[in-house]
């Protein structure tokens, strides 16, 4: 409303919009796993924060990576080095390294 843009008359339906929002989402979460699965294997500092599963603790990694990992004694504050191996939805499981 009150901008060039919504006066004029060839609008995007909504179902367009819809659409389009659906594959723009879809195509965020390829990349981003894409990328997290290049650096399975990898060893990386995670800055601990609480996780909703008991007993686990996340994090990100530096390049963004949303990480999960068994807590193993460290506390939400840690800076872990955490081993990454396996992509798990939205985040990849990873495994403290002592």
């Amino acid at each position: 409303p009150r901008t060039a843009a919504a006066e004029i008359s060839a609008q995007v339906s909504d179902e367009d919009k819809a659409r389009r929002a659906q594959e723009m989402t879809a195509l965020a979460t390829a990349l981003r796993r894409g990328f997290a699965s290049r650096h399975l294997g990898s060893v990386m500092q995670v800055i601990a924060e609480p996780s909703p599963n008991p007993g686990f603790l996340a994090g990100y990694t530096p390049n963004y990576i949303r990480v999960q990992f068994s807590s193993g004694g460290h506390c939400p504050g840690d800076v872990v080095d955490v081993r990454l191996q396996h992509l798990r939805g939205d985040y990849v499981e990873g495994e403290a390294v002592t």
